[in-house]
């Protein structure tokens, strides 16, 4: 209004009730809702066999925190249809894990060492250091320390098997990194 570019008198007018939108990250189910409808309306708008969600993207979609609300998931659906390959949407064909960032992102091994004795020291760079990352190789530590075996190192980092499956299925860590 202030631009001219928006006539006050419209604005009055439309103004009646004000209608306060959430951002997607705080509309729960909403974005699997989305997320199937957009499925749908490109599975069809580029004539391509009906691909599904596996339990997995699912989770994913839905833990994601979206900061570029729908039209960030538009895009990120659109591009699994188009880069899958066979009918099956799985988390890594999303190209975004639990943090939101690029799977294919580098992720610098700053701030860690493991002593010989296990004990862990942390420095911190004078550009800071993520905790994401430095959380990232403790858990490729823990992997290391117990030659790959999920169980074990699931057990020294007191989270459940499950979680740790999952961090590593995501691609978030490699195991014998």
């Amino acid at each position: 209004m202030a631009d001219g570019t928006f006539r006050e008198d419209l604005y009055y007018r439309l103004n009646v009730i004000p209608i306060h939108l959430p951002p997607l990250r705080d509309r729960g189910d909403d974005v699997m809702m989305m997320a199937r409808i957009f499925l749908a309306e490109y599975n069809d708008h580029h004539s391509l066999e009906s691909r599904v969600f596996t339990d997995a993207s699912e989770t994913l979609l839905q833990a994601y925190q979206w900061p570029g609300n729908v039209r960030e998931l538009k895009n990120v659906i659109e591009r699994a249809v188009l880069l899958t390959e066979g009918t099956q949407i799985d988390a890594g064909d999303l190209s975004i894990d639990r943090r939101g960032q690029c799977i294919e992102e580098a992720k610098p091994d700053v701030g860690l060492e493991v002593g010989q004795n296990g004990l862990v020291r942390i420095s911190f760079p004078k550009w800071g250091l993520p905790l994401d990352d430095l959380e990232r190789q403790v858990i490729e530590e823990a992997l290391k320390h117990t030659h790959g075996n999920i169980s074990r190192a699931a057990r020294l980092l007191h989270i459940s098997r499950h979680t740790l499956r999952y961090l590593v299925y995501l691609g978030w860590c490699c195991v014998g990194s």
